[in-house]
């Protein structure tokens, strides 16, 4: 009995100890990967300083040009933005900024796909296990599942939801003294618009069980954690439009806390304008770089005295 015991207790420490080993090489090469989703959010969660940052999904990613606004209002600029994502990890990735640096100016992109309504929350568990022992992001992480503190315990649990999805972003690491991201988080897409494939998309007033009051709370916790930065939510240029009660929720927090809503859904410059689209919901390259001119402007009156 004693030596089946003992062999037992050898085995749970060899996993023990090949878990220690297994964290630290991941975490060693984790942290040298300068580009792709990995290396921006390395940038993002341990680095970025920028005196204004975009926050949102893809909508974000895609449709603001960092470099436009850099040049239009002289302050450096970083788009955060996370295909996928919306307002959890937006907060979260804030979060990891603000412990070393407050922004100047803050823009969020408004989205009522990854801001309001219900949806798997998983999935941003594992965009955050990397950063779990940064200030506040195991908060974030438990509010999703609270299962989250002992799944933690192991090291490599902490890497395996990224790196098993790309591997080879390994054997591409490179030294820890990152390339400067000439397109500084932006993503420009260059897809054509497909007018067949794209069908008027209606919302309306959301109805009491689809709206996810985690993420609503967390639109307040965001706005919170942006004192001291000037923060403007936008909502970006779509297709077909948008009906106004299609983001109530949000609109009803912006009222309430005197945040002003930048609003080009039905801009008539943008609605139905096929060559400035890559698909019903996300503009071209050509139709980020108009938009963000047009965002800049607005930002830039805003700001001045």
């Amino acid at each position: 009995m004693r030596k089946y015991l003992f062999k037992i207790f050898i085995f749970l420490a060899l996993v023990v100890v090949a878990d220690l080993l297994g964290g630290m090489f991941f975490r060693y090469w984790y942290g040298r990967i300068d580009a792709g989703a990995i290396g921006k959010e390395q940038y993002i969660g341990l680095q970025a300083n920028e005196d204004l940052l975009i926050f949102g999904s893809s909508r974000a990613e895609f449709h603001y040009d960092p470099r436009i606004l850099q040049d239009t209002l002289g302050m450096t600029c970083y788009n955060c933005g996370a295909s996928g994502y919306g307002i959890i990890l937006a907060y979260a990735r804030l979060k990891m900024v603000t412990q070393r640096h407050q922004p100047k100016v803050i823009v969020l992109d408004v989205s009522r796909d990854f801001d309001i309504v219900k949806s798997d929350n998983a999935k941003i568990v594992g965009a955050l296990k990397p950063f779990y022992d940064l200030e506040g992001i195991d908060s974030v992480a438990l509010s999703i599942d609270t299962t989250e503190k002992y799944k933690m315990l192991s090291q490599l649990y902490r890497y395996n939801s990224n790196l098993h999805h790309n591997p080879m972003a390994l054997f591409k690491a490179k030294p820890a003294e990152r390339k400067p991201d000439a397109a500084k988080g932006y993503l420009a897409q260059k897809g054509e618009f497909d007018k067949m494939r794209v069908r008027e998309q209606g919302g309306g007033l959301l109805d009491i069980h689809e709206v996810d009051t985690l993420k609503l709370n967390y639109v307040e916790k965001f706005i919170d954690l942006s004192r001291g930065s000037r923060l403007f939510f936008v909502i970006s240029p779509i297709w077909y439009g948008m009906k106004t009660e299609e983001l109530k929720p949000i609109r009803d927090i912006c009222q309430q806390r005197g945040i002003p809503i930048i609003d080009f859904s039905n801009d008539p410059k943008y609605v139905h304008n096929d060559s400035l689209f890559k698909d019903g919901k996300h503009l071209n390259q050509r139709g980020a770089e108009a938009f963000t001119k047009d965002l800049a402007h607005v930002i830039r009156m805003q700001l001045t005295p």
